[in-house]
Formats: structure tokens, C-alpha cells, sequence
């Protein structure tokens, strides 16, 4: 039984894929035998070491990374979204408004959001209208009185871009342009933007809403202001 063992044994290791195993059986010379248990014993040892190493390695979740520190001496001012919160601001609405057949000041003197977007709906319902809804809101001239950036005079209209809003209306964007990007490398607030807005209403639009102010978006040049948190401004 014991031979019948040692010979499926022996059969094996011969048979096996690792060349040192079946060479070390079939030497008969001592100095070859010895050469490759040798090689083998090296071998495995080396096979085992490189295995328990990369288990090592994989246990201690090393990562690397590598840091850079960029120096910039100026960078691209953002590009600034500038609403009147107001979508009806001017004469033009407030005629407008008044030649409807709607009372806007309904039975109360107090501002109704029904009101208010029946107005919208009928501008936004209209391709008429929709074409000449610029009319509706505050030009360039009125909104923007002054707009100063560290020795910029920004209120040349060359830094603006008109931006229709569906909510707001007539829009001005400073910086929003692929070309002649304001760069600053100052920062602080004596050198921040500083910019005064005409908000006032036309006569006959009072009632119609329940405050004024502004509502600013500040964004990427190469991003829209719908994508953005805009946050409004009271007056004064």
C-alpha cells in the first residue's frame, strides 16, 4: 500500500508544471540535484515573500497623491447677472397695464399675486408681446447709475451683455463676454465692485407689486444664470 502511495506520489511530482519539483526526482547526479533544490527553495521563497508583500500592501490601503500650488498674480472676475426684481417697470407697462381691461387694484389696495400673473401670462402667451418685451422692464441706462471696479469705469457698456430673464425680464451682465475678461489681483472691499441700481417703479405700478429691489447671479463666464442661486437686494 505504502509503495502503491510513494509511486502516485512520485508520478505526480513528475508530472508537476514547476520545473524544479520533477528535476530534483530525476537527477541521479548529487551536484545537479543539489543545484535545484536550490533554485526551487530560492524560488518559492522569493514567490511567497512578493504574495505576502502585495497582501501587506493591499491591507493598508496606502494611496498616493501629489500636490501642486499654483501661484496667480490676477484671476478672471466672475461674470454678474443683474435683475430688477420687477419684471414691469417702465412707462410702457404701466400704459400697458392701464389700457387692460383688468382693475389692477382689484377691491383691495394690497398687492395680489393673481394680478400679477395674469399680467405675466398675457406678455409670455403673446409672440407679439414676447417680441417687444424688452419694452416692458428697465433699460441699461435707467437700472445701471454707476459701476466702478478698482480704476474701471464698468458702466461703459463694452463690459455688458442684455440677458433676457422669464422671470425677471431685462437683465444686464458684466463680464459675461469670451473676450476682454476683467482680471482682478486685488481683493478686499475697497476693491470690490461698487455699483448704484435704479429700482424706482414708473407712476401707476405701485400697486401692483409688493416690494422692490434687485436680484443678482453671479456665475461663470461659461455658465448660464439660470444655473445659479440668485439672491436678492432691498433698496436703500
Amino acid at each position: 500500500m505504502s509503495r502503491k502511495l510513494n509511486s502516485i506520489i512520485e508520478e505526480s511530482l513528475l508530472s508537476s508544471t514547476s520545473h524544479g519539483i520533477p528535476n530534483i526526482i530525476r537527477s541521479d547526479n548529487s551536484a545537479l540535484r543539489f543545484m535545484w533544490i536550490s533554485f526551487t527553495i530560492i524560488s518559492s521563497g522569493l514567490c511567497s515573500y512578493m504574495i505576502v508583500q502585495s497582501i501587506i500592501n493591499y491591507l493598508s490601503f496606502e494611496t498616493t497623491s501629489k500636490n501642486q500650488i499654483h501661484t496667480e498674480t490676477s484671476s478672471i472676475f466672475p461674470a454678474i447677472t443683474i435683475c430688477n426684481l420687477n419684471f414691469f417697470t417702465s412707462e410702457y407697462s404701466a400704459q400697458f397695464i392701464k389700457n387692460l381691461t383688468l382693475d389692477i387694484q382689484s377691491d383691495s389696495a394690497y398687492f395680489s399675486y393673481s394680478q400679477y400673473y395674469t399680467f405675466m401670462e398675457i406678455v409670455s402667451t403673446s409672440e407679439e408681446l414676447m417680441s417687444i418685451a424688452y419694452k416692458f422692464g428697465d433699460s441699461f441706462e435707467k437700472l445701471i447709475l454707476h459701476c466702478q471696479l478698482l480704476t474701471i469705469d464698468c458702466r461703459n457698456k463694452e463690459y455688458w451683455n442684455y440677458y433676457y430673464h422669464q422671470s425677471y425680464g431685462n437683465c444686464y451682465q458684466i463680464n459675461a463676454k469670451k473676450e476682454n475678461l476683467i482680471k482682478v489681483s486685488r481683493t478686499g472691499w475697497s476693491n470690490a465692485l461698487n455699483i448704484i441700481l435704479n429700482i424706482s417703479l414708473a407712476d401707476g405700478l405701485e400697486g401692483l407689486y409688493a416690494g422692490i429691489g434687485a436680484v443678482i447671479m453671479i456665475h461663470n463666464q461659461t455658465t448660464s444664470p439660470l444655473s445659479t442661486d440668485a439672491f436678492s437686494v432691498s433698496s436703500g
